[in-house]
């Protein structure tokens, strides 16, 4: 289970991939991958107009953009394509009917447990993806990617080396 030092083992990561696509039109698997696939804040989806969650379009590279709540610094990353099918959807239910975070952290565990992954929260995505960003990009575009401070990040970087995930 991702906690602020560990992502989701290979195994959790998988498990929750494959009920992705299994079950793509459920709330709770839309919103699970939605927090998988941006590291969005849990505040975020439960009230997107607050949040000023959108798509802009900039040539050829689309960008999903949102003001992050713990800083209010806007957050903009590359749109996955994955999420084409349902999330101008899911966008406007979420508008209509504002979620409280506490049930967006419900629905979320809800799909974890279906997918076999007891205790799977939001905050373990965003963890998880944090995880991800830097080991794919490197502590500066994660820190753009995630609207989380470099201190925070370079944690997440002396963590992948101890787990000999990172070049040292």
């Amino acid at each position: 289970m991702a906690t602020s030092t560990t992502p989701l083992s290979d195994d959790e990561r998988t498990a929750l991939l494959r009920n992705f696509v299994k079950d793509p039109d459920s709330l709770e698997s839309q919103l699970s991958h939605l927090i998988y696939s941006t590291g969005m804040h849990p505040a975020v989806p439960a009230d997107p107009t607050r949040w000023n969650v959108h798509v802009e379009t900039h040539g050829d590279v689309r960008l999903l953009v949102w003001v992050r709540p713990k800083n209010k610094k806007l957050v903009a990353i590359p749109y996955d394509p994955g999420l084409d099918p349902w999330f101008p959807n899911l966008l406007e239910v979420l508008r209509l009917k504002r979620y409280h975070p506490v049930y967006v952290n419900q629905l979320v565990h809800a799909f974890g447990t279906r997918s076999g992954i007891l205790g799977l929260t939001p905050r373990s995505l965003r963890h998880d993806y944090c995880f991800r960003a830097v080991g794919k990009h490197g502590v500066v575009i994660a820190r753009e990617l995630t609207g989380t401070t470099t201190d925070v990040l370079m944690g997440y970087a002396r963590r992948q080396i101890s787990l000999g995930l990172a070049p040292v």
